[in-house]
């Protein structure tokens, strides 16, 4: 009584399961099925089992001794229009499970404890539950279900195989305890993000084809060896960097992806790789690769050098900068930065630390000078000498100089070839059409200043205003350069023309008047330009001194 057979009889015009076939392998059908299909051949079949429907509403099914016997550790209920898990008794010992295409919606009522293979593919299961019952299982097969989220893995500690094939997952999470899986099969699901797989430490194979995946983050798998990610979407290959720094991967698949020639990228990324899309990989590939991998790494060798040198020399400028502008009474600093662009002529020179054993020793081809946080006093004492030395220097450029009057510049008239001034940051007291004027007299052969043209306007108005102080003046320079070349600290300059007749007495007396004149004059602008130097710490100096010494009582 109440007894019916275990395969009832299929209703009329309905459509029964087609069963699956293929296997869980490195080919294009692996996402098919996780194991072989050979149990359902050794399986009891009807008529050796009873089928009861319990109170609860469950089936209750029980084999009979002899087909127990016979086949204690395996049982197959696959195609039997069940809608719900059956109740099995007497399976203790029960090891293989097979309920393929059936309707099952929710997993229950099991107990077995000894079971390690669990096949459920092709029902309509929406949620991974119940399986607290089956603490020693190994294979999980639950592909094409109704699966939308990965969950209720939590009592398989031991699961080795796991087969998620043909469901609406989107997002790879759970699975960070499942230490000894070593298969995992997410093809044909929703995931547009391969990650959460932290934790896999065992794994070996992953299939994740026919997805929507456009980036990959999968480090950590130490023991992956295959990976499908054919027909998903990744466009570029830097969105799975994660997979060529796998050490163990030998297979990858990429076919079907909006990528254009990757086949020598991946070999040349991954040395232990023996397949791509299915294809071996040739010695002739990896030779090629391993030429083309050389020279990009010597491309990278190269381009790390020049950033380098790019970052030094950026730092190096910047604490030129930060010495110029907060400590303004202290510029000797010993780094400097140094340039000759052969192409152009320009000769660059940064930091009051540089001397003339920082330049390059080929100075052919200079034409123009530019010199940036370098006092004055030391450029025209220093390299202008030198530059007098060097043909066609056409044009100089002076920033940062502590600049403040024209006579600063008398050195300037060493250089016959001069053309172009070009004088920026520098606290010039003069109006732009004095400038010039005070240029074209001091610098005759000067024919522009900061880019702008000195007209013979400029220069007659420059000689009516102050051509007799600088007559004066350019007299002195020209003693200066003497005395300097007869200490061996610049080369020799001409010495002023003689005149044909000894010098008559008021002549001698005269000359000493205006020597005696310029050598105060002279020291006057030293004592000026010193002042101007040192007026930020004098008057840092006497506030200290004034909020040091307290109000007057």
């Amino acid at each position: 009584k109440g007894r019916m057979a275990v395969t009832p009889v299929q209703p009329k015009g309905a459509k029964r399961p087609q069963r699956p076939t293929g296997v869980l392998k490195s080919t294009p059908a692996a996402d098919e099925k996780t194991e072989p299909e050979t149990e359902s051949e050794n399986c009891n079949k009807e008529g050796s089992a009873s089928m009861v429907t319990a109170p609860s509403g469950f089936i209750r099914i029980r084999r009979s001794a002899e087909v127990r016997s016979q086949h204690q550790d395996r049982f197959n209920l696959d195609r039997r229009q069940l809608t719900s898990f059956p109740l099995l008794e007497g399976e203790e010992r029960l090891k293989l499970l097979n309920v393929q295409s059936n309707y099952i919606t929710q997993i229950q009522n099991l107990h077995l404890p000894s079971l390690v293979f669990l096949d459920l593919y092709n029902n309509s299961i929406k949620r991974i539950s119940g399986l607290e019952g089956v603490p020693s299982l190994r294979v999980l097969m639950l592909g094409k279900n109704a699966l939308l989220k990965l969950e209720g893995l939590a009592p398989l500690p031991q699961l080795d195989v796991l087969d998620l094939h043909n469901n609406s997952i989107e997002t790879i999470e759970g699975l960070s305890h499942l230490a000894e899986l070593r298969v995992l099969n997410l093809a044909g699901n929703k995931l547009a993000k391969a990650d959460g797989l932290n934790g896999l430490r065992s794994l070996t194979e992953l299939n994740l084809r026919r997805n929507q995946i456009t980036e990959v983050d999968i480090g950590g798998l130490y023991c992956l060896q295959r990976i499908f990610l054919s027909n998903n979407m990744v466009s570029d290959l830097q969105n799975i960097q994660s997979v060529f720094k796998l050490k163990a991967l030998t297979e990858l698949t990429l076919d079907g992806n909006p990528l254009g020639s990757y086949r020598q990228t991946v070999i040349e990324k991954v040395k232990t790789i023996k397949h791509i899309d299915l294809k071996r990989v040739t010695e002739e590939e990896k030779r090629v690769a391993l030429l083309h991998a050389k020279r990009e790494e010597e491309k990278a060798i190269e381009k790390n050098k020049k950033e380098a040198a790019a970052t030094e020399r950026n730092e190096t400028l910047q604490n030129i900068k930060q010495s110029w502008d907060g400590d303004r009474h202290s510029t000797e600093c010993l780094k400097c930065i140094v340039d000759l662009n052969q192409e152009t002529g320009l000769l660059s020179v940064k930091g009051s630390g540089a001397d003339l054993s920082s330049l390059p020793s080929d100075q052919t081809g200079v034409s123009t000078a530019a010199f940036q946080y370098i006092p004055i006093s030391k450029v025209c004492e220093v390299f202008v000498p030198h530059l007098a030395t060097l043909p066609g220097v056409k044009g100089i450029t002076l920033s940062h100089n502590y600049l403040f009057n024209f006579n600063q510049l008398a050195a300037l008239a060493l250089l016959p070839s001069l053309e172009q001034l070009t004088i920026v940051e520098n606290k010039l007291s003069s109006t732009p059409r004095m400038a010039r004027e005070l240029s074209g007299v001091l610098l005759p052969h000067l024919t522009y200043l900061n880019g702008v043209a000195i007209t013979e306007d400029d220069k007659n108005s420059g000689f009516s205003r102050f051509g007799s102080y600088f007559r004066l003046l350019s007299v002195s320079v020209s003693h200066l350069s003497r005395a300097r070349h007869l200490n061996g600290k610049s080369p020799p300059v001409s010495p002023p023309k003689q005149d044909a007749h000894p010098a008559h007495p008021s002549r001698r007396v005269a000359s000493h008047y205006v020597n005696t004149v310029l050598a105060h004059a002279s020291a006057i602008d030293a004592k000026i330009q010193l002042l101007n130097q040192q007026w930020d710490l004098v008057l840092g100096h006497l506030a200290m001194a004034a909020v040091s010494s307290g109000p007057v009582t």
